[in-house]
């Protein structure tokens, strides 16, 4: 399973090491200069079989009410150049369509990534294991199985 959330996050770490990152509850006190990260949107489509196409929307809001429009404008650039390329433990993913808005203490900014992936499908331990052998002769039964089977051949006596 991709884990596109951690992945941003850490890159977003990488990048502004210094500065909060909140994802889902903000508590009361909030510091800033901070960011905002969230999956807004994620689009799941088959591809073939058991492998699709994920299309997911990440929002990444950078607050600070002190900042200037220079500030603005260097967060913009690092985040644009910066998220385009995401390291994850299954290799990378590509980041598409950048959009970016710069309001009078945020700036917003949005990105879409897309990835493959494929259903897996746990073991059922409890699922028997398909060995099927097919013995002609009986001494060959006998010595694989060590069991008697009488409807397979007849006894001698």
């Amino acid at each position: 399973m991709i884990q596109l959330l951690d992945a941003v996050i850490k890159r977003v770490d990488e990048l502004f090491p210094y500065t909060n990152i909140y994802i889902r509850d903000v508590p009361q006190g909030l510091v800033e200069p901070c960011f905002f990260i969230t999956i807004v949107n994620t689009d799941v489509k088959v591809d073939f079989m058991k492998r699709y196409r994920v299309d997911s929307l990440v929002n990444i809001v950078y607050l600070d009410q002190r900042a200037d429009a220079f500030l603005k404008e260097e967060i913009e650039q690092k985040l644009l150049y910066g998220t385009r390329n995401i390291r994850l433990e299954s290799g990378g993913v590509y980041g598409f369509e950048p959009n970016s808005k710069t309001g009078d203490t945020e700036v917003n900014f949005t990105i879409n990534y897309r990835y493959h992936t494929k259903e897996e499908i746990p073991k059922d331990p409890f699922m028997m294991v398909e060995n099927i052998i097919h013995y002609t002769e009986e001494k060959p039964y006998r010595n694989a199985t060590k069991k008697v089977n009488p409807g397979m051949w007849e006894l001698k006596k």
